[in-house]
């Protein structure tokens, strides 16, 4: 949940075409807590065959940064 509000207050920073990849992920993320939810994102995407057959999102070391403020 906490990704998606940063999502909703950052939506107007990300573009067009980034858009559908950050989806991508979200989706890919979501599928093992949400799995209907996540088809149906998949499947909006274009994508073909079942997002749970698909591989984790993998990290690009060194690109990860505190997103959310410090508590």
């Amino acid at each position: 949940m906490e990704l998606v509000n940063i999502l909703y207050a950052e939506e107007a920073n990300i573009s067009a075409a980034a858009m559908p990849e950050v989806l991508e992920k979200l989706s890919l993320m979501l599928a093992p807590f949400a799995p209907y939810l996540s088809q149906e994102i998949w499947e909006e995407l274009g994508k073909q065959g079942p997002v749970f057959r698909q591989p984790w999102p993998l990290s690009i070391p060194n690109c990860q940064k505190r997103i959310w403020p410090k508590s």
